[in-house]
């Protein structure tokens, strides 16, 4: 985490669902979290791919980061 604080272990509830759209609310683990970046959209853009953003972004506003899952060896 951006302060130092390191976890092992933390959950999350998936709050919604979409055909390429999931919604999660981190758990109270995540002491330090505020409340607006507990709750993430997951976007699926094409296979194994997408992107995040927090739900309190405004509208369409994703982060630069596109996730690509790894092949299973």
């Amino acid at each position: 985490m951006d302060n130092g604080q390191e976890i092992e272990r933390y959950s999350a509830t998936i709050i919604s669902h979409a055909p390429n759209v999931l919604v999660i609310k981190y758990g109270q683990e995540l002491k330090d979290f505020p409340d607006e970046y507990r709750e993430w959209e997951m976007r699926f853009i094409g296979p194994g791919t997408y992107r995040w953003r927090a739900s309190a972004w405004p509208a369409g506003r994703y982060n630069n980061v596109i996730g690509v899952k790894c092949a299973a060896k």
